[in-house]
């Protein structure tokens, strides 16, 4: 067994630099990061498939029964949540187990801007990989007892320091309150031009409520790799002209079913700034508007837009592609779009594709502080960027005044939950002579709670442990990283201007939407 699990070690993580330098020149493929992730998981969030188009980690494989969820419940939960680089260095303070909270009131969940690790993840991974595997050779070539208690426990504090990325850790806490929940994940990343982190798009889903399916779509264009997602190749074959190259980040596409209804999700992070290839720019105006200037184009599309709403363009002709060329209709558009849903634009855009319909109106993303430079309050949101895309006459599951909504953690019951764990200021302000500015004074019991999110950071770290000159070391510097800590996720609260910035360091810089949409019938 031991021979075997080093065989699978070497092959799969002494080879991976190799293969992962790049695909199709604008993706990488992430096959070897879901191979490492099976060894490593050992089981612990279930089985694991590992195809090139996309990856599914699932306990509860062929657990899903039509019948009984038809019965059981009369809606299926559909939700799209940004989740903000869950995993990354920018992002090391993530709860994880309150973003679950979050992501458990839905049954599947497109979810938006994930990252494998990067930077100083992916180096300290790649070395715990490398000395575990050499720790391996040098057992195996002594008279050291692979089975003695002391050696078994060296290996496993090696295994131990590996990084999970922040997909994996919030699958872990979905699964601790459903162990139903499964994750489909792109098999490939994908970003802007000058993105220095790359993104996968995934769907978390209750797999006791959603059954994944075959994308037919997905199984015609890449075969068995492609069988339950895949990002589209948007060419001359699908098309009739060659726009693949015009997106910064395909949509990611899967199937699902929840008794009678099954329907297909295309996750989207749509571009936010427009390339500053000129060659590049050309080509996206006139291959999706037919103009040679973005002022041709129409009210609502500016400099900074019209890269936005090309995509969404090409989304919108992809769907009417597969609705011609395929049984399934209830396709949805869901996610980040980086647009408004006031943009003047949409008139235009509607007329091209009167059958779809934009959700969602309210305001989205987070603000970082209590106010806008000309004093309006912000109540911790701005922009309208998050939305679901879908023709109502055709997905009639998904229709109704109100069915469409934003789930606001700021406020009401979910937000005094958050704040029960890290909120750490009062209401009153006080003029800081050290500082120099105005501030907010602690609440009570503030400073025991401030003391006791501290001590719990720093016990999270103070035992990790990572690679250098070839020695298993601390990984940390604990004052450092403590107050680095201290800053952003304590300190930041006691000012006006990075008010809220303690929610996005902790969950999201976006808040997520959702909708109800019935499972008792279907009109395909």
């Amino acid at each position: 067994m031991v021979n075997l699990f080093k065989v699978l070690v070497l092959s799969t993580f002494l080879l991976p630099n190799l293969a992962l330098a790049s695909i199709d020149g604008a993706t990488e493929s992430e096959i070897e990061t879901c191979r490492r992730l099976r060894i490593f998981l050992a089981g612990a969030v279930g089985e694991v498939e590992c195809q090139t188009e996309y990856q599914i980690y699932s306990k509860f494989v062929g657990n899903y029964d039509r019948q009984r969820v038809k019965n059981e419940s009369k809606n299926v939960r559909i939700g799209a949540f940004n989740l903000f680089k869950p995993g990354a260095t920018q992002t090391e303070y993530k709860d994880h187990q309150l973003v679950a909270e979050v992501v458990n009131h839905w049954d599947v969940v497109a979810a938006i801007e994930l990252t494998s690790n990067n930077g100083l993840s992916k180096r300290h991974n790649d070395a715990i990989v490398e000395y575990y595997t050499n720790r391996l050779t040098e057992i195996e070539t002594t008279s050291t007892d692979l089975n003695s208690l002391t050696t078994r426990n060296e290996l496993a504090l090696i295994r131990e320091q590996y990084d999970f990325p922040g997909y994996i850790l919030l699958l872990k806490e979905l699964q601790k309150l459903d162990p139903s929940w499964s994750l489909v994940l792109s098999g490939k990343q994908e970003g802007s031009e000058n993105a220095t982190v790359k993104e996968l798009t995934g769907f978390y889903y209750r797999s006791s409520v959603v059954s994944l399916k075959k994308t037919n779509y997905c199984r015609d264009r890449y075969g068995r790799s492609g069988k339950f997602g895949c990002l589209p190749v948007l060419d001359e074959k699908t098309f009739g002209r060659d726009v693949d190259g015009l997106f910064s980040r395909r949509p990611f596409i899967s199937t699902f079913e929840s008794g009678e209804f099954d329907f297909t999700l295309l996750a989207t992070h749509v571009i936010h700034n427009a390339p500053s290839d000129e060659d590049l720019q050309k080509k996206i105006l006139k291959n999706v508007y037919g103009v040679e200037d973005y002022k041709d184009i129409g009210p609502g599309v500016t400099q900074l837009k019209y890269a936005r709403f090309a995509e969404v363009r090409l989304m919108a002709e992809f769907v009417d592609y597969l609705r011609k060329s395929y049984y399934e209709q209830d396709y949805i558009i869901l996610g980040d779009f980086n647009l408004e849903s006031s943009n003047n634009y949409w008139e235009t855009f509607f007329k091209d594709f009167s059958n779809l319909e934009i959700k969602i109106e309210g305001a989205t993303s987070m603000a970082v502080g209590k106010s806008l430079s000309d004093g309006t309050i912000t109540h911790g949101t701005k922009s309208n960027y998050d939305h679901f895309l879908f023709d109502p006459s055709e997905t009639t599951n998904c229709q109704g005044d109100g069915s469409a909504k934003i789930f606001n953690f700021i406020e009401g019951d979910f937000s005094r939950l958050i704040n029960r764990r890290y909120l750490v200021r009062s209401n009153a302000m006080y003029y800081s002579t050290t500082r120099e500015k105005e501030m907010y004074r602690l609440k009570a019991g503030g400073r025991e709670k401030v003391e006791s999110l501290v001590s719990n950071y720093v016990r999270s770290i103070e035992n990790k442990m990572t690679v250098k000159s070839g020695q298993l070391v601390k990984r940390f510097d604990i004052e450092e990283s403590k107050q680095e800590f201290y800053d952003r996720v304590i300190d930041s609260q006691l000012f006006d201007k990075t008010y809220y910035s303690y929610l996005k360091e902790v969950i999201s810089d976006h808040l997520p939407i959702y909708m109800n949409c019935s499972n008792q019938y279907d009109n395909d």
